[in-house]
C-alpha cells in the first residue's frame, strides 16, 4: 500500500530571510565567536570597569573648588585629579549636577573664571585619573588584548579635544586620540586600544588617562591612534585651549576603562561600594575627635581612630588640634588605624577637627 503526504507550499525566500530577524547585529557578531571565552569577551561580562567614581557621584572633599597657579596638584572629585600648571588664569572645578545629560546625573565640570593667558612650551594643565596596577588585568597591560576606554564630554570650545592614554611609567608608552565637539553638546567617546608592544609601571601607577586643559608646544605630537614609545607627548596638535580662555568650559562623566574592542554599557556599582571604593584612597572625619583623661593631671591623652577601609598604603594624615598641650601629632600610623595624641593638654582634654587621611596615588 502507498500513503502520499502533502504539504502546503512555502516560499524558500521568505522562510531564509526570517532566519536574520531574531538574531541582529550583535547576535550576530556573538555568533561567530569561537569559544565560550571569546563570547563572554564580547559581552564583557561580570565587572569589568577599571575607573573608580566614573560617574562622579563621590565628592568626599567638596562639589566646588577653586584652582590658581599656586594651587599646584589638586583632588577634586574623589580620584580626578587637576593640575593647573604654570598657566596663569584662574578656573573652578564643580561637580555639575544639572548637565542635562540622562545617561548620568553628575559630571566634572572645569571653567576658566580669570582672564586670558598664554601657554608657554612648557606649561601643561589636565584632568587625570591613575589607574592602580592593582586594578589592572594581570597588574599591567592584559597580552595581547585590546582595552577600551569610553567617556562623554562637552565643552563651549567648538572643535578638536584630544585624551591620552599613558603607562605609569609617563615618559614609556603613549596613545593619543582625537575627537571633535560641537557647542555644548554631549558626545560619547568611544576609543578601542590595541596592545602595546610592552607596557611600564611605576609601582602603584599602572596606567593614566590624561584630558588636556592647556598643553605647552613641548608636549604636543601630530601621531594619533597608535602608540608612541620613550615621549613626553601627551596632547594632539590643534586640541582647543581651556584653561587661559576666560569663560571656556569642559565636561566629563561616564568614565569607564575595560577589556576588549568594544564599549559596553557603564557599569553601575551601589553608591556605599564606590564610596568604600573611593575611601580606599581618600576620606575624612566629619566631627569632632575628643581625647580626654579622667585624671585632668594625666600628661597624655590619645585614642585609636579605624579607618572604614582598609587604605591603598599608610595615608599622610593632618588635622587641626585644639588645647594641643606642649605637643601633639599622630603615631603608629598604617593601612587600617592611627593614633592621634597630645602631650599636657589642659585640664586633660583635647580635640581635633578637620582629620583628613590620604592615600592617593
Amino acid at each position: 500500500m502507498t500513503v502520499r503526504v502533502n504539504k502546503p507550499a512555502f516560499n524558500i525566500r521568505e522562510k531564509l530571510s526570517e532566519l536574520e530577524r531574531p538574531i541582529g547585529v550583535k547576535g550576530s557578531e556573538l555568533m561567530k565567536s569561537d569559544t565560550a571565552q571569546e563570547a563572554r569577551d564580547f559581552v564583557s561580562a561580570g565587572r569589568k570597569n577599571m575607573i573608580i567614581n566614573g560617574d562622579m557621584r563621590v565628592s568626599q572633599r567638596g562639589t566646588s573648588f577653586t584652582i590658581n597657579s599656586s594651587s599646584g596638584v589638586n583632588y577634586t572629585l574623589d580620584r580626578f585629579r587637576l593640575y593647573h600648571g604654570n598657566v596663569s588664569s584662574t578656573g573652578t572645578v564643580t561637580r555639575n549636577s544639572s548637565n542635562g545629560l540622562n545617561e548620568h546625573a553628575n559630571s566634572l565640570k572645569f571653567e576658566c573664571t580669570g582672564g586670558a593667558s598664554s601657554v608657554d612650551a612648557t606649561d601643561d594643565c589636565w584632568i587625570r585619573y591613575i589607574v592602580e596596577t592593582l586594578d589592572m588585568p594581570n597588574y599591567g597591560w592584559p597580552s595581547n588584548q585590546y582595552m577600551t576606554l569610553s567617556f562623554w564630554a562637552r565643552s563651549n570650545r567648538v572643535g578638536k579635544h584630544s585624551v591620552a592614554i599613558v603607562s605609569g611609567n609617563f615618559q614609556s608608552q603613549h596613545y593619543n586620540h582625537a575627537y571633535n565637539l560641537q557647542n555644548n553638546v554631549w558626545k560619547h567617546v568611544k576609543i578601542s586600544i590595541p596592545p602595546p608592544t610592552s607596557w611600564t609601571i611605576n609601582g602603584d601607577n599602572g596606567l593614566r588617562i590624561y584630558w588636556p586643559l592647556a598643553i605647552g608646544s613641548s608636549y604636543v605630537t601630530s601621531t594619533v591612534d597608535r602608540w608612541v614609545y620613550n615621549t613626553n607627548d601627551f596632547v594632539v596638535s590643534g586640541v582647543q585651549q581651556i584653561q587661559g580662555v576666560a569663560g571656556a568650559t569642559f565636561e566629563i562623566t561616564g568614565v569607564q576603562l575595560e577589556v576588549g574592542k568594544n564599549a559596553t554599557d557603564f557599569e553601575r556599582r551601589h553608591y556605599g561600594e564606590e564610596l568604600a571604593l573611593c575611601q580606599r584612597y581618600y576620606w575624612q572625619q566629619e566631627n569632632f575627635l575628643w581625647l580626654y583623661s579622667l585624671d585632668a593631671a594625666h600628661g597624655y591623652v590619645r585614642a585609636n581612630v579605624f579607618y572604614p577601609v582598609e587604605m591603598r598604603a599608610a595615608p599622610t594624615v593632618t588635622g587641626t588640634f585644639s588645647n594641643a598641650g606642649s605637643a601633639n601629632g599622630f603615631q603608629s600610623i598604617t593601612k587600617k588605624h592611627t593614633i592621634p595624641y597630645v602631650t599636657t593638654p589642659g585640664s586633660g582634654l583635647a580635640d581635633i577637627s578637620n582629620l583628613k587621611f590620604d592615600a592617593e596615588l
